[in-house]
């Protein structure tokens, strides 16, 4: 069944209002931005937490080469939480929010369409 929300409306103020009702005590600034043939809404909220990439990164190459001591194995694991951490929370807001965006793909290549596409992006809050 296909929702009834229109995507191409200005709907910031309903996916603010579903947001806040599924996490209360979290802050939310949301953006959208058109173009003539696709339209990107932005999430940012607190739940997402910062990490250093490039330290990760770093860790990670370490561990492949020459293995990690505590303190940096340490270090990685509380990194890697977070990532996931983070990957969740996405995965819940895009799940809640999912009659607000739309991306179309080819059948055969799996290649983004161009053209009618709602892309949400969900990122930390400055």
């Amino acid at each position: 069944m296909k929702s009834k929300i229109n995507i191409w409306k200005n709907n910031t103020p309903l996916i603010k209002q579903i947001l806040k009702r599924h996490f209360p005590k979290a802050k939310f600034k949301i953006k959208t931005r058109n173009s003539s043939l696709s339209k990107s809404i932005y999430i940012y909220t607190d739940l997402i937490q910062d990490y250093d990439y490039a330290k990760f990164r770093n860790l990670e190459l370490k561990l492949q080469n020459e293995g990690l001591v505590n303190k940096e194995a340490e270090e990685y694991h509380k990194i890697k939480e977070l990532i996931w951490q983070n990957r969740t929370i996405e995965q819940k807001i895009k799940t809640i929010l999912k009659d607000f965006w739309h991306i179309d793909y080819d059948k055969l290549t799996g290649e983004i369409l161009s053209g009618g596409n709602c892309y949400l992006f969900i990122e930390k809050l400055a």
